[in-house]
């Protein structure tokens, strides 16, 4: 959850022109951070990944580096499947809105 958020948070400040996958230092990527959101968006109802998407844009991704890493969107959606899985899709969402909320 909080790479996720960490995640965010690069892309969000990174300078624009970057043409690497936005890596943060826990070794997590924007392409990890869409698919975090995309499950979240899936499993909770929410619409936070067109505000990831934006902002890995907004860092210099573009849609074919994108495209070229939706093995490791879908990765990272599976990952967050199975979290769900083990503490709960409850739990997992409040945590998830907690996050993004609070920036974490």
């Amino acid at each position: 959850m909080k790479r996720a958020l960490l995640v965010v948070a690069i892309l969000l400040c990174s300078s624009p022109g970057w043409s690497d996958p936005v890596r943060a230092p826990n070794g997590t990527d924007a392409f990890f951070g869409l698919g975090w959101a995309a499950a979240a968006d899936k499993i909770c109802g929410l619409k936070t990944y067109r505000i990831i998407l934006v902002g890995a844009k907004a860092a210099g991704l573009t849609d074919q580096e994108i495209a070229d890493n939706a093995w490791k969107v879908a990765e990272s959606a599976v990952e967050a499947a199975q979290e769900v899985h083990t503490i709960g899709r409850d739990k997992w969402c409040a945590n998830y809105r907690r996050g993004i909320l609070t920036g974490r």
